[in-house]
């Protein structure tokens, strides 16, 4: 089980080659992945996430309520702490069975994700060795395809060492490093305006694009 904090935006169209270069200019360790195809089950509401990738079933559920923040100027979000279990997927499985083999219930979403990656301690603020880090986070540039239509995705999502407490709300370093980054990277030339009405978690976003 892994516990996140996560800030995300969802904008339709082609992904602007100015954000592109924004995003790429952020840092050396840029990991640029692979396309990939993820399947998402349909009907899990805004708050509980179930797909599949490359051979696991992923689920993802929303800890407590998403809270709404400024994390720069232009760039307001809902931020949630997420809770993300990983499972071998089975199409044998009694119990998934049904799933895997009824189109109707998946959405497929091909996905090309580039990612940079910041350490961050509370003391130093944002760091260069990953190993005295107390936080993590990820800046993920999506360009997202499903049912036909082009859509692109940024998302900020952190993880505090195993160690920090469950206590239902939003792990305090993990939520803190999502601050310091985002400050960091709109501040830097060419950062997209990112508005509250853009935020939107991936079940709540595929909730409003593909109902049923």
């Amino acid at each position: 089980m892994l516990e996140t904090v996560e800030a995300r935006w969802f904008f339709p169209g082609k992904l602007p080659k100015a954000v592109r270069r924004w995003h790429s200019g952020l840092g050396p360790a840029l990991v640029d992945e692979p396309a990939r195809t993820d399947v998402y089950l349909r009907g899990g509401g805004k708050t509980l996430g179930t797909k599949l990738r490359q051979g696991s079933l992923q689920l993802k559920a929303r800890v407590g309520l998403a809270r709404r923040a400024k994390l720069a100027p232009g760039a307001t979000a809902t931020v949630a702490t997420w809770r993300k279990w990983d499972f071998t997927a089975h199409d044998t499985d009694s119990v998934t069975e049904p799933l895997f083999h009824d189109p109707a219930n998946w959405i497929h979403v091909r996905k090309k994700r580039a990612q940079h990656y910041f350490c961050w301690h509370r003391r130093s603020g944002l760091i260069e060795q990953r190993r005295e880090a107390e936080a993590t986070c990820g800046v993920e540039l999506v360009r997202v395809r499903v049912g036909g239509r082009a859509w692109w995705s940024l998302a900020l999502e952190a993880a505090a060492p195993s160690g920090n407490a469950l206590s239902g709300g939003p792990p305090k370093l993990a939520r803190r490093c999502v601050e310091a980054v985002a400050a960091r990277i709109f501040a830097a030339p060419g950062a997209p305006r990112c508005p509250l009405k853009r935020s939107q978690s991936y079940p709540e976003w595929l909730a409003r694009i593909s109902p049923g």
